[in-house]
């Protein structure tokens, strides 16, 4: 199946979850309760398939199978982004947040930023609109929350290692606008010919452009009540952004390097804009190293998820892996 046929198919599963009509757009008036049926089929199908991933992945890496860690793993493999095409690979960052992540519980707890959190929560929608069904909506990869807040983490793998330059739907003018008012030139953002576009002198733009939707989703999702049914209701609102770090290899400290400095810059600069909108953004990036080696947590990371991510032992300390 080919990729333009997955996507085209996933708009279909998408619009049936939101009970949306098709739109002309997407098929033609005449087809879409076939449309309809297929979508669904294909839903299940991709249900199978995903359950099969899941049983592979459950037995290589020897977490608990249960009905909380499969309903964790479905949410983390079938959001909108399709990652479920991906999940099974090595190299994913879907599959490197759930193993790290999933086992979140009050039983274990997870210590960020001074803060502890006893839930978690896979691909969260923030919709930049109330209805919640206009585009453009922000899928945040990891929630964590307690009882006074919630951290939203964008994860990434190996993604930052591969410069990745990017052109901005003008459907986001006004939302960026609202922002910056057209001055992004500090992360090597511009606007031409009515788009942000970004060069970022060789950097991985497209974690930028993500971090920036992400911020714009939580700013006009927080103000919901309903939001999540009101699961975030009353609570403090934080965003980070947390990548493995590689070693000292080829030209991956480098990468890093780069990439953590525009980002600080980001955080920076949404910093103040979050501020008056009881946001709190982390100030720089967090990596999965600095908050695993935290004795705090070393009981989160299973023995073979530790080998394999060549995690560090908790026995360290946390200044060590934290980065220059």
């Amino acid at each position: 199946m080919s990729d333009k046929t997955i996507k085209y198919i996933s708009e279909f599963i998408e619009n049936c979850r939101n009970n949306r009509e098709f739109s002309d757009s997407v098929v033609p008036k005449k087809n879409r309760q076939k449309a309809y049926y297929i979508s669904r089929t294909f839903e299940n199908i991709r249900d199978q398939i995903v359950r099969e991933q899941y049983n592979r992945i459950q037995k290589a890496f020897g977490f608990d199978d249960n009905e909380q860690a499969w309903e964790l793993f479905r949410y983390a493999a079938c959001g909108s982004g399709n990652e479920w095409l991906e999940i099974n690979q090595l190299n994913s960052s879907a599959l490197l947040s759930f193993l790290c992540f999933h086992r979140v519980s009050p039983e274990l707890p997870i210590t960020i930023g001074g803060e502890e959190y006893n839930k978690v929560m896979f691909e969260v929608k923030s919709p930049l609109e109330k209805d919640g069904r206009s585009r453009p909506v922000s899928n945040m990869d990891v929630v964590l929350l307690n009882d006074n807040s919630a951290l939203f983490l964008e994860s990434k793998f190996c993604e930052y290692l591969k410069p990745k330059n990017v052109e901005v739907s003008a459907y986001y003018n006004k939302y960026y606008s609202e922002v910056f008012d057209k001055n992004l030139e500090f992360t090597g953002f511009r606007f031409e010919n009515q788009k942000w576009v970004a060069d970022g002198e060789g950097a991985y733009m497209e974690g930028v452009k993500q971090m920036i939707s992400h911020y714009l989703g939580l700013r006009h999702s927080s103000k919901d009540i309903n939001w999540y049914k009101g699961l975030f209701r009353d609570k403090k609102i934080k965003l980070a952004e947390i990548v493995y770090r590689f070693g000292q290899e080829n030209n991956s400290a480098e990468e890093f390097k780069k990439y953590k400095e525009i980002s600080s810059q980001l955080f920076s600069r949404l910093g103040k804009d979050a501020k008056e909108h009881q946001i709190e953004v982390f100030p720089s990036i967090l990596t999965y190293q600095a908050i695993f080696s935290d004795p705090n947590n070393a009981s989160l990371l299973l023995k073979r998820v530790k080998e394999f991510y060549n995690m560090p032992d908790p026995v360290f300390a946390v200044e060590k892996v934290v980065e220059k």
